[in-house]
């Protein structure tokens, strides 16, 4: 019984720990589209 709970709890910090560098690698893209964006809109001007 013990032994299936520790499973799963280590499922959900692999999920959680997956989960939060998607989102860092999303954010990093995101930042990264603005700062392109904003060279392209100086670089007009």
């Amino acid at each position: 019984m013990l032994f299936i709970y520790f499973r799963q709890m280590k499922i959900k910090v692999n999920c959680t720990f997956v989960y939060f560098r998607l989102a860092k690698i999303i954010d990093t893209k995101h930042k990264y589209e603005r700062k392109i964006k904003m060279q392209i809109q100086k670089s007009k001007y």
